[in-house]
């Protein structure tokens, strides 16, 4: 990262000391005073100055002398204590650092961790997909306490994206639906578990992005006021039980691109005790991105992992299909898939039942996807379209990286 300057607005300390070593270990410097920082750290009342604030969160997570989501806002808070962790630091500054993107769970874990994924598309899946993340979490000797927790959270997240995210014309399909009747989302619920040497981190992801962002701020400001504590629960996305799920969080990420996705994130340390844990305080990001669709689309997507190979201009390369539709796919490549916008490419799509299909295909669209987390292509079809329904049936764990 190039050096830059932060505004360190807080109280001498060792937190204090502690932040700005950690920046400083980023190349970012630091001062009490500047007119045109990069970011600015504050534990006090907001600044006028024009630039990204990353509010201080002084004391433990059930510590509430101050409601730190006061000011509506905040959009990011850094846990203080038991000290300023620099891996967090990292994560929240790189992120404002990119402008205008989200932070991923790749952000939050080491590049050697193992990732899982699941898809889920009804109700009645939960409980298997709950399931199969206590045995990875298990097989990493996670805490019992931070299994208990992180069921919990799957539980709540992945029923919120069944019932409450389904929406269209700002209708929700399904909020209202008692939460014992057996539902199918139109749309798949995507579900990662990474797992590296100190870190569990969890994601839940919909197609939707129907959150509005201040209604994350509003119930947590609503919750963190007096001493009595409770998420509400209203239809329509304002039950989520931010608090729980900020209280079962080492680092709690909420990104957002309005109409495509939201996606939220639960970072814990593996062996963490409960008395340690209770007695640190939760970092906070709530990231919002602009579509990243240059045209509506004419076609409602499925959202599926399945492999497949390509080639192009003589070249070769295999890769993954992250959706598909009657009218084309998108297809994750590995970063050195050299192609213009416009080239035509051959696509053969590996079914999970029945043989290979290969088709002509048209790139119209080239880069990294908010939406699937990895680069890709975005192509259609040029020849006979295959049915999407051949391709519904993907095993329910798949690696995440291209094979």
């Amino acid at each position: 990262m190039s050096t830059k300057l932060a505004l360190v607005d807080m109280q001498a300390g060792v937190a204090k000391t502690q932040l700005v070593a950690a920046l400083h270990n980023l190349g970012i410097e630091t001062s009490e005073q500047t007119t045109a920082p990069m970011i600015i750290f504050s534990d006090g009342k907001p600044l006028q100055v024009d630039a990204p604030v990353i509010q201080l969160w002084p004391g433990t997570r059930t510590q509430r002398q101050t409601n730190p989501f006061a000011d509506p806002s905040v959009r990011c808070l850094l846990g203080t204590q038991p000290e300023i962790d620099r891996q967090a630091v990292a994560a929240v500054v790189g992120q404002i650092a990119r402008q205008n993107r989200l932070l991923f769970l790749e952000d939050l874990v080491s590049p050697n961790a193992d990732v899982h994924e699941f898809l889920g598309q009804r109700s009645d899946e939960k409980s298997g997909i709950i399931a199969q993340a206590d045995r990875l979490l298990e097989a990493a000797n996670a805490h019992p306490f931070i299994r208990d927790n992180l069921s919990t959270v799957l539980d709540e997240l992945y029923t919120n994206a069944i019932y409450n995210a389904p929406c269209a014309n700002g209708e929700h399909f399904y909020a209202a639906r008692n939460r014992s009747d057996k539902i199918v989302s139109p749309r798949p619920v995507r579900v990662r578990i990474a797992i590296d040497e100190t870190f569990a981190a969890l994601a839940v992801a919909d197609s939707y992005g129907s959150l509005p962002p201040q209604t994350v701020v509003n119930c947590l400001s609503r919750c963190h006021q007096g001493e009595k504590v409770a998420p509400e629960d209203k239809a329509g996305g304002a039950g989520l039980g931010f608090f729980m799920l900020l209280q079962n969080a080492t680092h709690l990420v909420i990104n957002i691109v309005p109409g495509e996705l939201t996606e939220i994130i639960v970072l814990r340390r593996l062996g963490e005790r409960r008395r340690a844990f209770m007695a640190s305080a939760p970092t906070l990001s709530l990231c919002v991105a602009q579509p990243c669709r240059q045209a509506r689309r004419q076609h409602e997507r499925e959202v599926v992992n399945f492999k497949a190979s390509y080639s192009f201009a003589g070249s070769h390369g295999t890769g993954r299909i992250r959706d598909i539709s009657p009218g084309g796919v998108f297809l994750q490549t590995q970063d050195n898939a050299r192609l213009n916008v416009g080239d035509p490419i051959v696509v053969t799509l590996y079914s999970p039942e029945g043989a290979p299909i290969r088709v002509n295909c048209n790139t119209r669209w080239i880069g990294y996807s908010q939406a699937h987390r990895c680069h890709g292509l975005g192509i259609r079809y040029e020849s006979s379209a295959p049915d999407p329904t051949l391709f519904r049936k993907t095993p329910p764990e798949g690696n995440y990286a291209v094979q």
